[in-house]
């Protein structure tokens, strides 16, 4: 360089209005945070020395909600200072092995479809990422170790979906992880037509609905045979059943002609009168033994008076 562009150079200075158009605001979140510093990490390396002070006092001025709550306990003079803070305080908490083991096993679930699966892959691949600027002290390997990761997760996403769109997708050969899911998505949808079509083809030939064939049927699975049960009398229920009340039992279902309570009451009543009442005579004989009587102790017989309703006791001499 000629020292007419070394001058030049030198007298082409930024302005700090330029210089803090690289800066916005940070509110503490995680997924952010490598963004943040990455724009940080640019509007310094283009500053002058003596613009470094009033750009670190300007990013702490960003700083929103839990990240300003968590700075303002604290002084910092220099950017250095700032950044390694943040890192700390909102930077990735996991491992970077545990991280990795998050991506691989990642897999496209049942009810989940392509596109909820890649935010997922999009997202362990993110934090690995970070975790990878922020933790790599050799420039050189940095740019090695991110498409390493990205070759990864462009493998992981085509592994797990699921067995019919991984098929096709891994045939069309993508090289990045976006084309991989482009593909996929595509299939995802050409996949739902077709069932839908075919769904709307069937028809069932026991139920006359669409949908389903007739093996498939609901009121087939479900349908019991009459031949299972002969000799089962069909039920016809009996709107006036609900209405009979008892007076004799108190019991719904039927009146006091067809009570069967009062029918055995009635039957056992009638047993219990027309059994024949014993005679003196039988009596004394049966409570005296051998046939001899005994004129000091009379022989006793209990009757009922229904009429009086009271006891009448008779003495048989």
């Amino acid at each position: 360089m000629s020292v007419k562009e070394e001058n030049t150079s030198k007298s082409e200075k930024l302005t700090i209005n330029v210089l803090t158009k690289f800066i916005k605001s940070y509110s503490g979140d995680r997924d952010t945070l490598p963004a943040f510093l990455t724009n940080c990490d640019n509007a310094i390396s283009l500053a002058q020395p003596e613009q470094h002070h009033i750009l670190c006092k300007y990013i702490i001025s960003q700083l929103d909600g839990k990240a300003q709550l968590a700075c303002s306990l604290k002084t910092f003079e220099t950017w250095p200072e700032l950044k390694s803070f943040l890192k700390s305080t909102f930077g990735e908490k996991k491992h970077s092995q545990h991280l990795l083991s998050d991506l691989q096993n990642c897999k496209q679930l049942h009810n989940e479809s392509v596109t909820q699966f890649s935010l997922r892959i999009e997202s362990c691949l993110t934090r690995l990422q970070a975790d990878i600027h922020n933790s790599c002290t050799d420039k050189t390997q940095l740019n090695g170790r991110i498409a390493a990761m990205e070759d990864l997760a462009l493998n992981t996403f085509i592994m797990g979906l699921k067995p019919n769109i991984s098929t096709i997708v891994r045939c069309r050969d993508p090289t990045t992880l976006n084309d991989a899911i482009t593909h996929a998505v595509s299939e995802e949808k050409l996949t739902n037509l077709n069932s839908i079509s075919q769904r709307t083809l069937k028809t069932c030939s026991t139920c006359k609905k669409q949908g389903h064939l007739s093996h498939d049927s609901f009121t087939n699975n479900y349908h019991v045979p009459a031949s299972t049960y002969p000799n089962k009398k069909p039920f016809h229920p009996n709107n006036n059943y609900s209405e009979k009340f008892c007076a004799y039992c108190k019991h719904k279902g039927h009146i006091i002609s067809e009570c069967r309570k009062r029918q055995y009451n009635n039957q056992h009543r009638g047993n219990n009168n027309s059994q024949p009442e014993p005679s003196a005579h039988t009596s004394s004989a049966a409570a005296s033994p051998r046939g001899t009587t005994n004129a000091s102790f009379p022989t006793r017989v209990h009757c009922c008076d229904t009429s009086l309703g009271e006891d009448v006791n008779l003495n048989v001499n």
